[in-house]
């Protein structure tokens, strides 16, 4: 009898968990709903909620954090989670919350300390992965996602950090295999199946990056990432016909969307065209109040995979051009690194110049303003 009941209780709690997380889903779907609507602050609002009921689950806060710095308040985040933390001082999660809220120095010693206080609290040493990678130690930055794979085999976020550093490297062949361990694990993950495609094009390998992206886009079409990746693959196959469409398809992302604020910093690399050492990158700004501007840059030096990272221009200085141009001389550490070429129109999309025709009336004016 004692026997029976004890399988019954387990059973009940196994159904009641299972209950828990479905409602628990359900209320994250209605939240992503609220977003992709741009109604923010009611998605702040239902989180708080949720928090009420799961306080300590990682998923949940972690996914308010990134909604509260989205929409500035990142201060009062960092006195809510602080309070917390002083509250919950041998805590390890805590420590990690809070520490996702700083930078530097700061972040770093929050994320030891909670690795002090639980040595398997693999959040802590995945956090510790990304910040390297972002401050380029990348021996530190694998040895710590080395280690979160360690703890936690399936943990799909750690390998997709990993492969980044070896793509970042240009590993591609380690990278390759590291993505392919975490499709395994998660097939349908499209941050996955958008670096397995970054990483086919960078080995050249077009039609199984094109097919990469489509899987992604099979899933999301509004899934904005890969639509860059995608329009120079086509480019680079000289289908300028498809590359174009899908040019056309992000645009009318754009001004579909109701979280336009969300797509305020998209810039899209369309072509590079080399000449000796002389660069010239075309790109587009999905921006608000610069939806139909094509960008044009050249420069003397380019990085690797600049397609992939496209050249950012730490501070500017514009002035007006004949021909209805706008020009932009980039600096880096006081020494002139790139020009920018614009040329703006308030006409419909449809009725823009091509961009090889702009490439072309440019080039002498690029040459003239070297």
């Amino acid at each position: 009898m004692k026997k029976i009941i004890w399988i019954l209780t387990c059973l009940i709690v196994i159904v009641n968990f299972v209950q828990a997380q479905d409602q628990a889903d359900a209320h994250l779907q209605k939240i992503k709903k609220l977003i992709d609507e741009g109604k923010q602050e009611q998605g702040v609002t239902e989180y708080q909620k949720l928090l009420v009921k799961y306080p300590e689950s990682i998923d949940i806060y972690r996914l308010y954090q990134n909604l509260m710095r989205e929409l500035n308040r990142t201060e009062e985040l960092k006195k809510e989670c602080k309070a917390k933390l002083d509250k919950n001082q041998q805590k390890a999660i805590w420590h990690y919350f809070y520490g996702r809220l700083l930078e530097g120095e700061a972040l770093e010693q929050e994320f030891k300390k909670a690795i002090e206080l639980d040595e398997d609290f693999f959040w802590a040493y995945n956090g510790l992965g990304y910040y390297y990678k972002e401050q380029a130690k990348w021996s530190e930055s694998i040895k710590f996602f080395e280690k979160t794979i360690g703890i936690k085999p399936d943990f799909v976020e750690a390998r997709h950090g990993l492969a980044l550093v070896y793509y970042e490297q240009n590993e591609l062949t380690k990278a390759e295999q590291t993505w392919h361990k975490a499709f395994e694990l998660a097939p349908d993950n499209l941050e996955i199946k958008l670096g397995l495609g970054l990483c086919y094009k960078a080995q050249l390998q077009y039609d199984l990056a094109i097919k990469a992206f489509d899987s992604v886009l099979q899933i999301d079409e509004n899934y904005w990432k890969v639509y860059e990746p995608l329009i120079q693959c086509y480019y680079a196959k000289q289908d300028y016909e498809k590359g174009g469409s899908f040019r056309q398809k992000i645009k009318e992302l754009y001004q579909q969307t109701k979280n336009k604020e969300f797509l305020r910093e998209i810039e899209i690399t369309i072509d590079v065209v080399k000449s000796g050492k002389k660069v010239i990158i075309v790109k587009e700004m999905i921006n608000l109040g610069r939806a139909d501007t094509v960008h044009l840059s050249f420069n003397g030096y380019i990085p690797e995979h600049v397609s992939d990272t496209p050249f950012q221009v730490v501070s500017a200085i514009s002035r007006k051009i004949p021909e209805g141009f706008a020009v932009e001389y980039g600096y880096y550490e006081n020494s002139p690194v790139a020009i920018d070429v614009s040329r703006r129109t308030t006409k419909n999309y449809s009725e823009f110049p091509s961009y090889r025709q702009i490439l072309t009336e440019a080039k002498d004016i690029l040459e003239k303003a070297k």
